[in-house]
Parts: C-alpha cells; structure tokens; sequence
C-alpha cells in the first residue's frame, strides 16, 4: 500500500503481540501468548498506539492507520482525536476487536462495567476470576491457514483477555 501512493511506511508493534514468548510454555506454533498476559496491559497497548502515531506524523504530512484486531480497537480510537483527524487521510481495520467473541461477551461487559466500584486490587482478582470461568485458564483457536498461525497468537492465558476487556470497558 505504501509503495503504491509513494509513502513512508511504519510498523508498530503493540506491546506483547506478534512475537515467541522467551519461555514459549504455551506452544502453538505461532506467536506465544505468554507476552500477551504479562506485557499487554492497557496502559501500555494505548501507548504504543500513540508512539506509532507520534512517529507516523513525523514521517509525512498525512497519514494511514491500519490496524488488526486489538490494533483495530485501537485505530479506531486514535481516529478520534482531534490531533490525529487533522492529519488522517483514511482508517483501514483487519478484523477489529471491538468486542470479544464469546456467547458470554454481553454479560461479561455489563458486568465488568459495573466491578468498576471495587477497590483495584479487588477489581483485577474478580474480572480475572470470570473470565477464567467463562472460557477457562488457556484461550486457544484453531489456525485457519499456515499464515494465521504463523502471524497471529492462537493460543495465550485467558487472563490476557482481561486486557482487551478493561481496554473496551473500562
């Protein structure tokens, strides 16, 4: 894409995705989930969303945000902001993780919305707890072709999900 309209180009990367986990206890053949759990906290996922943009400014006068899944969440967001609309020449999202997909998605976000009372410390142990109940200890989904395995983390604790819920609703 970058190529055919004469642009820079920057790859960000978000904070515990895309990348084999040193210890890679979770397997799966792609990259490990691991990261995901222990470096994707939402602090750190809007972070890297603003660097990217930050350095995607700095490299030309418009600029093209491409995101997939939580990077589409995060697109999304950024495409909000007044300083980044004025320099946004178009939004491109890959399969955005605007919510999960789970039966039990609609029931965790109004759920989790309401925990937003609890003291923190108490907030992360009772969201961490229901996600586990819904869906386990380990996430996994089957690859659908040799590229989604080898480009997207298929199998990570369902603790990393408590991530992408506290991002979506606070």
């Amino acid at each position: 894409m970058a190529k055919s309209l004469d642009a820079n180009l920057y790859y960000g990367r978000l904070s515990g995705h895309g990348r084999r986990h040193r210890r890679g206890r979770l397997g799966g053949g792609g990259p490990d989930g691991d990261a995901l759990a222990e470096e994707a906290d939402p602090g750190a996922l809007f972070q890297d969303a603003l660097d990217a943009v930050r350095v995607g400014q700095s490299l030309g006068e418009r600029i093209v945000l491409v995101g997939m899944s939580t990077g589409g969440a995060l697109v999304t967001w950024l495409a909000t902001l007044p300083p980044v609309k004025q320099n946004l020449a178009t939004v491109v999202l890959i399969s955005p993780a605007m919510a999960l997909g789970h039966p039990l998605y609609p029931v965790l976000k109004n759920v989790f919305g309401t925990l937003r009372i609890l003291p923190s410390f108490l907030r992360r142990s009772v969201r961490t707890a229901l996600i586990c109940a819904a869906v386990g200890k380990i996430k996994s989904s089957p690859a659908l072709s040799p590229e989604h395995n080898r480009f997207n983390t298929l199998t990570y604790p369902s603790s990393a999900l408590l991530h992408l819920l506290v991002s979506l609703v606070g």
